[in-house]
C-alpha cells in the first residue's frame, strides 16, 4: 500500500482535494478485497480456541459420556471409530458446523439404526431427537465393531447430499482380565480338644486328674493290665450321661462306689486311693433316667473326715493368726492338703507371689459368710468362678484344677 502525504499549506484547488480523497478510498478498498483472508482467520481461531478444520455445513457425529454428566468422549466425521470400555453408557448426536473457523453448530433431526447383529451395544434410548444413547458390552462372545447407520432427517439444513447418510463405528477396548487374587496362607487350625467317638470314663494315675491316664468305653474286671494298673487309679472323668462303678477287688467283687461326675480324689466316696481292681461303665439309656449327683455330695458333706478340719487347725497354728475370723483359704493339693495362702476379705490381683502360687490351688475352704470370685488371669481376668463353700477339689468347677490366678474375696 502506497500513501502520499502533502505538506500543510500545500493545495491543489478543490476540486484536486476531492479527487485525491477519492482516490485514497478506492485504494484503501481495493487492497483489502485482494489480500489474503487466511491470517485473519487464523488469528480468529487462536484467539477463541475452536479448530477451524471444519468447513460450513460439514457433519460431525459428537460421542458423549453419559456417565459422567455428558461428558465429551470424541467428534467424528462420517466413517469414524470410536474406542469405548466395556459397561460405558454413551450418547451420539449429529452437528452441523454453521460458520467456518467457530464451534457454532446446530443440531438437526436424525434418526440412527445400529446394524445387525448386535456385536458390541445395547440399545437404551432412539429417536429422531436428542441423540441415541446405548451401553457398550460384548454380545454373544462377539468380536469386532459395531456398524451405526445414521440418517439427517430435517428438511431445514443445507448438507450436502453425500453426508445426509453414513455410518459410524464402535469398537470394545481390550481390557485385561482381572487377576486371581493370592490365595491366603494357609494356616492349620488349631487342634481341637479331642471329642470321645462313644461315652466312657478316662481313668488317672494320680489325683487331679494327672499321672498316666488311659480311656474306657466299657467294664473291666480286671485292671491289672492296663495302662493304669491294678490299685493305682486316683482320680477320673466320666462323661455325662454315664455311671462308673469302681470296686475295691477283682471280678467286681468288695467294697464299691458308684461315681457319676469328674472325681479329682477318691477318700471322700468309700474307695481309697490306689485301691480300684475292676470298674463297670454303663453308658446306656438306663444309666442316663436318674441322676444322684446331689446325693453323693451330700454324702461327701456328711462323711467328709475330721482329717479336714485338722488341716485349717494347723493352718492357724503354723501362722500364729490366733484372731481370724473370716476369710478364703486355697490348697495347692486336693482335699485341703498341700500348700496353702489364707486370704482376708479383698483383692489379690497376682497370686505368684504367694505360698499357694499361681494356677496350683486344687481345693478351697470358705469362711460362713464369705464368697471368693477366682480368676484364670492375674490382675481379675479371664473366665471366673465364684465359690461360696468349701470344696475338696476345684475340678469340679467351671475353672478346673491349677487354673487359679488371681483372686477377689467378699466377707458380710
Amino acid at each position: 500500500m502506497t500513501l502520499i502525504f502533502m505538506k500543510r499549506g500545500q493545495t491543489t484547488g478543490a476540486h484536486g482535494t476531492a479527487c485525491s480523497g477519492a482516490l485514497a478510498t478506492l485504494t484503501l478498498l481495493f487492497l483489502f478485497a485482494v489480500l489474503p483472508q487466511s491470517s485473519f482467520a487464523q488469528r480468529a481461531a487462536s484467539r477463541t480456541g475452536v479448530s477451524a478444520d471444519y468447513q460450513v455445513g460439514a457433519v460431525v457425529i459428537q460421542v458423549y459420556d453419559v456417565n459422567k454428566g455428558s461428558e465429551t468422549i470424541a467428534e467424528l466425521e462420517p466413517g469414524g471409530t470410536v474406542t469405548l470400555n466395556p459397561g460405558q453408557k454413551a450418547r451420539l448426536r449429529i452437528a452441523v458446523k454453521t460458520r467456518k473457523g467457530s464451534d457454532r453448530s446446530r443440531y438437526p433431526r436424525a434418526l440412527f439404526v445400529p446394524a445387525r447383529p448386535l456385536t458390541a451395544i445395547t440399545p437404551i434410548r432412539t429417536g429422531e431427537v436428542g441423540g441415541f444413547t446405548f451401553l457398550s458390552e460384548r454380545r454373544d462372545n462377539r468380536r469386532g465393531r459395531q456398524v451405526i447407520d445414521y440418517e439427517i432427517t430435517d428438511p431445514d439444513y443445507a448438507v450436502p447430499s453425500n453426508l445426509v447418510r453414513g455410518q459410524v463405528f464402535v469398537e470394545l477396548a481390550e481390557v485385561e482380565p482381572p487377576k486371581p487374587a493370592p490365595e491366603p496362607p494357609r494356616v492349620d487350625p488349631l487342634p481341637d480338644t479331642p471329642t470321645p467317638e462313644r461315652l466312657g470314663v478316662t481313668l488317672f494315675e494320680d489325683s487331679g486328674f494327672r499321672g498316666r491316664s488311659e480311656r474306657l468305653y466299657s467294664s473291666d474286671r480286671n485292671l491289672r493290665d492296663n495302662v493304669v494298673g491294678n490299685d493305682r487309679l486316683s482320680s477320673i472323668e466320666v462323661d455325662r450321661g454315664c455311671v462308673a462303678r469302681l470296686f475295691e477287688a477283682s471280678e467286681y467283687r468288695g467294697d464299691y462306689a458308684e461315681v457319676r461326675f469328674d472325681l479329682g480324689d477318691f477318700e471322700s466316696i468309700g474307695v481309697r486311693n490306689d485301691h480300684v481292681s475292676s470298674i463297670q461303665i454303663d453308658c446306656s439309656e438306663d444309666a442316663t433316667r436318674y441322676d444322684r449327683d446331689q446325693d453323693q455330695r451330700e454324702r461327701y458333706d456328711r462323711e467328709r473326715s475330721d482329717r479336714d478340719r485338722e488341716e485349717r487347725d494347723r493352718y492357724d497354728r503354723e501362722r500364729g493368726d490366733r484372731d481370724f475370723r473370716q476369710g478364703v483359704t486355697l490348697y495347692s493339693d486336693s482335699n485341703f492338703r498341700g500348700d496353702l495362702t489364707f486370704f482376708r476379705d479383698g483383692s489379690y490381683p497376682d497370686l505368684r507371689r504367694t505360698e499357694v502360687g499361681e494356677k496350683r490351688a486344687s481345693s478351697i475352704a470358705v469362711s460362713r459368710g464369705c464368697v471368693a470370685v477366682l480368676y484364670e488371669y492375674p490382675d481379675f481376668r479371664g473366665r471366673s468362678v465364684e465359690v461360696d463353700g468349701d470344696l475338696d477339689s476345684l475340678s469340679r468347677t467351671q475353672l478346673g484344677s491349677d487354673a487359679v490366678a488371681s483372686v477377689r474375696v467378699l466377707c458380710r
